[in-house]
């Protein structure tokens, strides 16, 4: 009885630091998710939103790769402050994924062997666009009236209240210049509020003539009394809200697995909470008509300042 519990005891010892030992000789390999930090006063924020959704992406990856007896992998997390902060990190090999706006998608794609993957709906939404507003009793009826006047953004990284406007204003052959200098009549003048919130209070106490929001943050910003003392002139076109990018140099067996993990995420309680955290509903792939958004939000684009 003594040799059996000894042989038992013996066996487990050495079948457990077998299976540790080969858990500890995988290779891992590490996909750096790149993401750029739009809190700048909060940059504890944008590690709030994403880390859970990086572990979780961990998690979904392994499961897809259990059958790799030599390969376990990492999602690790970079939250950049600029652009040209995530830029050189990119050029010296250090980010694999980016998820971000079309803006900073569309130039990665532009200047870096970059390609978007994934959409990111919000609302299952996968597209949004830009309202122009003034207040009610202003006699600004269209875009041409702004000219001479002013107009509140909320920060040069803003899609819905930065370039989706300024390009299509500039597009609608508004002259848009950055000062409150109003003394040039035929030039649009613009102001970065640096906050959302304060671009429809700007407008109301008369800081500027009009400001620039998405439906859906005119909504979630802007308290009701407010909206009802302010009226829409214009509506930008649409493009997509939030994409997923992956270098172009990685394998396609990994893309097709990273692809895989973010749509598993919405299919757990855990993903589904990762994703609320990061303010995501769920993931798609990119569709050709997906595509055509984002070739014409790339033409509507090219009317952005060169520095953007």
């Amino acid at each position: 009885m003594l040799k059996i519990i000894i042989f038992i005891i013996y066996f487990l010892f050495f079948a457990t630091h077998s299976f540790a030992d080969e858990e500890q000789q995988k290779n891992i390999k590490t996909l750096k998710l790149g993401v750029m930090n739009f809190y700048k006063d909060e940059p504890k924020q944008s590690l709030q939103l994403y880390k859970r959704l990086t572990e979780q992406l961990t998690i979904e990856l392994n499961q897809l790769n259990a059958n790799n007896s030599t390969e376990n992998y990492l999602v690790s997390l970079f939250i950049a402050d600029t652009f040209n902060d995530l830029m050189q990190r990119i050029e010296v090999g250090e980010i694999d994924l980016v998820m971000s706006t079309s803006l900073i998608v569309l130039s990665l794609q532009k200047q870096l062997a970059f390609k978007p993957i994934l959409i990111g709906l919000q609302n299952d939404e996968a597209e949004y666009y830009s309202i122009i507003f003034v207040k009610k009793e202003s006699n600004i009826y269209d875009i041409q009236a702004l000219k001479g006047k002013t107009i509140a953004f909320d920060t040069p990284y803003s899609v819905s209240s930065y370039a989706l406007p300024y390009a299509f204003l500039k597009q609608q052959g508004l002259i848009l210049n950055f000062s409150k200098d109003v003394s040039l009549k035929d030039n649009l003048h613009y102001l970065f509020a640096e906050d959302k919130k304060n671009i429809a209070f700007w407008v109301l106490l008369n800081k500027t003539d009009a400001g620039a929001l998405s439906p859906d943050d005119f909504t979630r910003f802007v308290p009701p009394k407010i909206q009802e003392q302010l009226r829409p002139i214009a509506k930008t076109p649409s493009t997509l809200r939030w994409l997923i990018c992956a270098n172009a140099n990685l394998e396609i067996n990994t893309i097709n697995k990273i692809n895989q993990a973010f749509l598993n995420l919405r299919k757990s309680i855990k993903g589904q909470i990762a994703l609320k955290k990061a303010n995501i509903l769920d993931f798609k792939l990119l569709q050709e008509n997906d595509n055509e958004i984002l070739e014409r939000t790339n033409q509507l684009f090219t009317h952005l300042p060169k520095n953007n």
